[in-house]
């Protein structure tokens, strides 16, 4: 309110209200709730940043050779189980439907693993080229309505 001494503040501060009230009346947040939000602030909240991995990446890690051994040992065991007990649901309890339990709960360890190492990579990248890609799209010559004849 611009006043030149403190003390006609200090008329405006009331002992039984503990919060800005100038700030609430002017519809403004006050200084705690601004220091509170600037706390959180982070280098690494982008919205533009992937929070998921893409088609062509995911069909990538399909390929990966330790999903695909984990796969090839969790299929050998499922025939296995299927050839001597018909299905995999008949075998509870036995040895066999232990190891392929395993091997099951191994495949999904190894994908989500792999997943969660390829989406780091990806905002890794995003974030160690977003400012160039920014610079570069700022000084693109195409946005600027600038005529060839002057």
């Amino acid at each position: 309110m611009n006043y030149r001494d403190a003390g006609v503040f200090q008329a405006y501060l009331n002992e039984r209200v503990r919060c800005d009230v100038q700030a609430a009346f002017l519809r403004r947040p006050s200084a705690d709730a601004l220091i509170r939000v600037a706390n959180h602030i982070s280098r690494y909240v982008d919205p533009r940043a992937p929070t998921e991995l893409s088609d062509s990446n995911l069909d990538v890690l399909k390929t990966h050779p330790d999903i695909v051994r984990a796969r090839q040992l969790q299929d050998s065991l499922s025939k296995d189980i299927r050839a001597e007990f018909g299905t995999i649901k008949k075998s509870k309890g036995t040895k066999i439907h232990k190891l392929y339990q395993k091997a099951e709960a191994g495949l999904h360890c190894e994908k989500i693993r792999l997943r969660r190492s390829a989406l780091h990579k990806s905002r890794k990248q995003f974030f160690k080229t977003v400012e160039t890609k920014d610079v570069n799209k700022q000084l693109d010559p195409s946005l600027l309505d600038l005529d060839k004849e002057s």
